[in-house]
């Protein structure tokens, strides 16, 4: 046999490659996805918005790990070239569009989503990358959709899921916590000490996605146009049905492994408007993740979720179990459109009734309307991460309300909602400025009579008061009346337990009531503090508040720049890795090759 000897000078850098190779492989995936924007009509010939062909009101899944990388190129063609080009606001703004990545922090500003504020307008037949990398720290479930017009509700919208060894961690620790008790009772589990567990298979663990969404019959630009812009329009357009993983369809059947022992599902509000309400018939849900981040297992039997929330429930099967009824409450202006789907066991007969009759949501064992905001608590290791500081160095209170009088209806054509007497629009323009790195206490007054998802882009926030509808406005320099009452009862609650605060990016705010939030400014730019119903929304109901970047020298400069056109593409000499969806395999083998080859001719060149 033949003896290579490598020089002195060759050893080492072949350790070196090595390590280059052993190094990239822990930094994360690489996944380049293109999505194709265009408007299609399904078989009742409701216009919609289908990327990359799905007809299903939703996009393709997005699935990646904490650390990896996403280059994702976005294609508009949502309207035709002569819809583009009407000189029309309204028109305008639905032909063109952008993609918000929704609870995706920290995730630098320019990479939010807002057309005309973060980045430009993607407008007809222009593409434009969006490229980052998913911190280490950022781990859940998410989605993304779009924040131009009322596009999202169409089918701009789509589940992004980051995967990491916490969450997966998080959930076998919790499962050998339970797995020996019987009979299981509402409230936080009692988690054992030895974290140790027995290996789970996907067979006793299977992994579901549910998306929950109200749906309008007619197209979204059509009700914008005619039901919320005009001179006599409302706020809250009547929907007409809810969906379920994107199908108006009620009763159907998901399948699970005949070994299952454990659903996990991660459950989203992708609505325009409706609060959606979930329930598992005679089985308990335990609560492991609230929009992206990890908390102490808390069971409950019926949980509700405002637009735009997210959460993932662990459900321990019975060893009897073939189906599991799943029930669905869409909340209207006047009560719940209801629908059922069912989880059944491979090979399990089926004989279901079709019709949830016999079901009323505000029965369902556990309902409240309430957000859990008192016994959600963020897991130890999420609170050490967060680093909100105890003290806040300023509060800033926001009211807001519906203005119907004629003033209002001359300078916007139409009633607005308004934020301390400015809507949205005005807001972009001139920003609420705090400073970096910095902790305030953001207070939310509702002086309107309806329940409102807000939600915060670039930071989550820490809920340390909240309302219940009827309380009336907060105010601190009014230190009396049922909100001064409750807010002194929430402080005395934290203090009383020593539990952290419910930490999130979306929640509900009961009409008449307020909000207590605390944020921790350390994300630079231009951020969005809105209410997610859709019509509100093109109403007025937001802010724009902005956080200065820090020089060198600690001088503090605004975040305003000017934007160009960004047509940078993913770097070519980057590997490309299979992502969750379909990838142009013929890019990749020729990069798999050209990197094969690079590598051969290191290793001649070092042996010779």
């Amino acid at each position: 046999m033949k003896v290579i000897l490598l020089k002195p000078v060759q050893l080492p850098m072949l350790l070196l490659i090595l390590l280059k190779f052993i190094m990239a492989a822990k930094e994360g995936k690489i996944h380049v996805l293109e999505f194709n924007a265009s408007s299609e009509y399904t078989l009742d010939k409701r216009r919609v918005i289908s990327i990359n062909g799905y007809n299903a009101t939703f996009g393709p899944e997005i699935r990646v790990k904490s650390g990896d990388t996403l280059n994702l190129k976005l294609t508009n063609w949502i309207c035709s070239e002569e819809e583009a080009s009407k000189d029309s606001d309204v028109w305008k703004d639905y032909c063109s569009t952008a993609l918000h990545f929704h609870g995706v922090v920290p995730l630098a500003n320019e990479f939010d989503g807002i057309p005309g504020l973060t980045q430009p307008t993607i407008g007809y037949g222009e593409s434009y990358w969006y490229n980052f990398t998913i911190d280490q720290s950022t781990c859940g479930t998410f989605w993304y959709h779009s924040h131009s017009s009322v596009q999202y509700g169409d089918g701009m919208r789509g589940v992004l899921i980051i995967e990491c060894d916490d969450y997966d961690n998080h959930v076998a620790n919790t499962i050998n916590s339970v797995r020996d008790i019987e009979t299981l009772d509402d409230g936080v589990v009692t988690m054992k000490k030895d974290k140790r567990t027995k290996e789970l298979t996907d067979y006793e663990v299977q992994e579901k996605i549910i998306t929950l969404s109200d749906w309008y019959t007619n197209w979204n630009l059509d009700i914008l146009n005619d039901k919320v812009l005009s001179s006599t329009g409302g706020t809250d357009p009547k929907f007409d049905g809810s969906l379920i993983n994107g199908k108006p369809s009620d009763g159907e059947a998901i399948k699970i492994g005949f070994n299952t022992k454990y659903l996990l599902l991660r459950i989203v509000n992708s609505g325009m408007s409706g609060t959606q309400v979930f329930h598992l018939d005679g089985f308990q849900l335990i609560v492991l993740e609230a929009d992206g981040i990890m908390i102490k297992p808390f069971i409950v039997q019926t949980i509700n979720l405002a637009v735009g929330q997210r959460y993932t429930i662990l459900v321990k099967l019975k060893s009897d179990t073939s189906f599991v009824r799943m029930i669905n409450g869409c909340n209207k202006m006047m009560g719940y459109i209801t629908k059922q789907r069912w989880f059944y066991k491979e090979g399990a007969h089926l004989d279901l009734p079709k019709n949830p009759n016999d079901v009323s949501i505000e029965h369902l064992p556990g309902f409240t309307k309430a957000e859990l905001y008192r016994v959600i608590e963020p897991t130890q290791e999420e609170n050490k991460r967060l680093r909100t500081k105890a003290d806040p160095v300023a509060v800033f209170e926001f009211d807001y309300a519906y203005y119907k009088d004629e003033s209002t209806k001359q300078k916007y054509g139409t009633g607005m909602y308004k934020v301390n007497e400015r809507t949205f629009s005005e807001y972009v323009k001139d920003p609420v400025r705090f400073g970096f790195n910095e902790t305030y206490d953001i207070v939310i007054n509702s002086l309107d009579h309806m329940r409102h998802p807000w939600h915060m882009h670039g930071h989550h926030f820490q809920i340390i008061s909240l309302g219940n509808k009827g309380d009336g406005p907060f105010h601190k320099d009014v230190q009396e009346g049922k909100a001064w009452s409750r807010y002194q009862n929430d402080l005395r609650h934290l203090a009383r337990t020593g539990k952290a605060p419910m930490v999130r990016d979306s929640i509900n705010i009961a009409g008449n009531s307020y909000a207590v939030l605390r944020i921790n400014t350390e994300m630079p730019g231009k951020w969005l503090l809105h209410c997610h119903v859709e019509w509100h929304m093109m109403k007025g109901l937001g802010i724009v508040f902005e956080v200065p970047t820090t020089t060198e020298d600690s001088t503090k400069q605004a975040t305003t720049a000017v934007l160009s056109y960004p047509t940078k593409e993913p770097d070519l000499n980057t590997v490309v890795h299979t992502a969750a969806l379909e990838q142009n395999k013929s890019k990749v083998i020729a990069v798999y090759i050209l990197i094969m080859c690079a590598v051969d001719a290191i290793f001649y060149w070092l042996l010779m």
